[in-house]
């Protein structure tokens, strides 16, 4: 999914129209059907390269979400035990 909206986003970004069937056919389709639609593989491979590091910075928020959103609702629930 997110190599595919990467094609697009890159594709936008060189001021190639895409047309509406095109724009949604991406997100339904494997990034190697991609250069059928004449969306640019390149780039796509680009911004993958440097996800690795984006999805490390995207797991950490969430589990930092989750772990204070559990903590608050233990909180609010009088389950949480804070040692002192």
């Amino acid at each position: 999914m997110f190599a595919a909206i990467a094609a697009v986003i890159t594709k936008q970004g060189l001021d190639v129209l895409l047309t509406y069937g095109k724009f949604i056919a991406t997100f339904y389709l494997s990034p190697a059907t991609l250069p059928v639609f004449n969306l640019p593989v390149g780039g796509m491979l680009l911004i993958m390269g440097i996800d690795q590091f984006l999805d490390m910075g995207r797991t950490m928020t969430n589990v930092i979400g989750n772990g204070l959103a559990t903590a608050a609702v233990a909180k609010w629930e009088g389950e949480l035990n804070l040692i002192e």
